[in-house]
């Protein structure tokens, strides 16, 4: 079975049974000596059984946003309202928090942009 590639089936979902989505990517350095991004997945689970909108709470789109700020850097928090939160639960935000947006600015700002 394949993790995300080639195959015709996967066993990703065969870990723990409440992960609804994933998201991760792959970085290289370029010629300029700077690591940079190469490619990037986010999968969301097809049986999860969530509402297919962004809202407060346990929603597609809050498990989306949390994946896609795995996509480009961002790890767990421990604030509950957070999006990044270790798990999306009934007080995640419907959008990035704060704390969030402050941590994305920091991964761009390492990147060089402004």
């Amino acid at each position: 079975m394949d993790r995300l590639g080639g195959g015709t089936e996967t066993d990703l979902w065969s870990r723990d049974g409440d992960v609804v989505g994933l998201g991760g990517s792959t970085s290289t350095v370029n010629r300029n000596g700077r690591r940079v991004y190469a490619s990037g997945y986010v999968v969301l689970r097809p049986d999860a059984r969530l509402p297919s909108t962004f809202g407060q709470g346990e929603t597609e789109g809050t498990v989306l946003l949390h994946e896609l700020g795995h996509l480009v850097g961002l790890d767990h928090v421990a604030d509950e309202s957070a999006v990044m939160h270790g798990g999306v639960t009934h007080f995640s935000g419907e959008s990035y928090s704060p704390g969030d947006r402050r941590g994305l600015w920091q991964v761009g700002a390492q990147q060089g942009c402004q």
